[in-house]
């Protein structure tokens, strides 16, 4: 996830990072069972054909794993139990760690510095969106002149699936925030009137007013596998292995390593 964003902001698409999936596991107030799935997403920037980023993430009980661009890109999972994020880089062979507390910190004193910049940045921090839905299409919309949302729906196998879904995207959005990205606020409006229908996005447009160059619009697509495969959980292991055994820096540091890493990379 990490260097999709590094990509994203050398590409000046930061409003992009927001339509990164990640899963989590309340519902109702009460304590689900969480399922095991896999979503293989692509980004695309406008109507290209060709994805901006790709990421794959997996969802199991107690952690929730993503992965981008492929076998070599970064990996960041997310610690349930532990409420932490670990950020790994295979490539630098590094890693870092980010509480929960700090994440939510960081989004607090962002939001009170929106005041000065640009209009969609402060309106993603303090959003007016009246839901839409479409029982046609299957689609929800939010709409508003300087950004809007519309996402083809699905009903997963079951609630809890949906449930997971929904604080995977909401803590998505927040840790983006240190990118830098939007606000999370917007997309935590989608995300509640995605949750509301007990289901999980198939595609998510974005549409951004123009400012300062920055892409208008962003579509994310996602496939669904809602079991885990053998070679699946070997993966996973390994990356459980390298979240104790790579080189632990700070995240200043880590987020300087990578954007070393891409420089070299360019």
């Amino acid at each position: 996830m990490v260097h999709i964003l590094y990509r994203l902001r050398r590409s000046n698409h930061l409003l992009a990072t927001s339509l990164i999936l990640w899963i989590g596991g309340f519902s109702g107030g009460q304590l689900v069972r969480a399922t095991e799935f896999r979503v293989d997403t692509d980004i695309y920037l406008g109507a290209e054909d060709r994805p901006l980023a790709s990421m794959t993430s997996w969802c199991t009980e107690k952690r929730i794993y993503d992965q981008s661009d492929g076998e070599d890109g970064c990996i960041t999972i997310f610690d349930l139990e532990r409420r932490e994020v670990t950020l790994l880089s295979p490539k630098e062979k590094q890693r870092t760690r980010l509480s929960f507390d700090q994440i939510l910190r960081f989004v607090a004193a962002t939001t009170t510095r929106t005041t000065e910049l640009a209009p969609v940045v402060r309106f993603a921090a303090a959003p007016k969106f009246a839901p839409q839905w479409d029982e046609k299409t299957q689609r929800i919309a939010l709409k508003h002149e300087l950004m809007s949302y519309s996402a083809k729906l699905a009903v997963p196998p079951d609630a809890a699936s949906a449930e997971q879904y929904r604080t995977f995207t909401d803590w998505a959005a927040r840790l983006n925030t240190l990118c830098p990205g939007l606000p999370p606020a917007a997309r935590l409006q989608l995300n509640q009137a995605i949750a509301d229908r007990q289901a999980v996005p198939l595609s998510v447009r974005r549409t951004t007013a123009a400012a300062g160059g920055l892409a208008t619009d962003m579509v994310s697509r996602h496939a669904y596998r809602w079991q885990l495969s053998a070679a699946d959980t070997a993966r996973l292991a390994v990356f459980d292995s390298w979240a104790n055994s790579l080189q632990f820096v700070d995240y200043e540091s880590f987020r300087r390593s990578q954007g070393a890493a891409d420089q070299r990379g360019q």
